[in-house]
């Protein structure tokens, strides 16, 4: 993307940061967690289903930022 726009990638995030509050890699992470609880919460898909759907090859890592976002640890 970076690229696409003429920055460097250093720039892309600090504007990104700047403007959203965000990393770019928190905010795709968001999106991914967001998609992930919809999928869970209105189909039957297993949580190793739900997780390849979102970008993430096994279910660990959503399972972790699901946790966070939920308060848990």
């Amino acid at each position: 993307m970076a690229r696409e726009l003429g920055v460097s990638e250093r720039t892309l995030q600090r504007a990104v940061a700047r403007t959203l509050g965000r990393t770019p890699v928190g905010l795709i992470q968001d999106l991914r967690v967001e998609q992930a609880e919809h999928l869970l919460r209105t189909t039957d898909l297993p949580l190793a289903a739900v997780a390849r759907r979102v970008g993430y090859e096994s279910p660990g890592p959503l399972r972790t930022l699901l946790r966070r976002r939920r308060g848990g640890s």
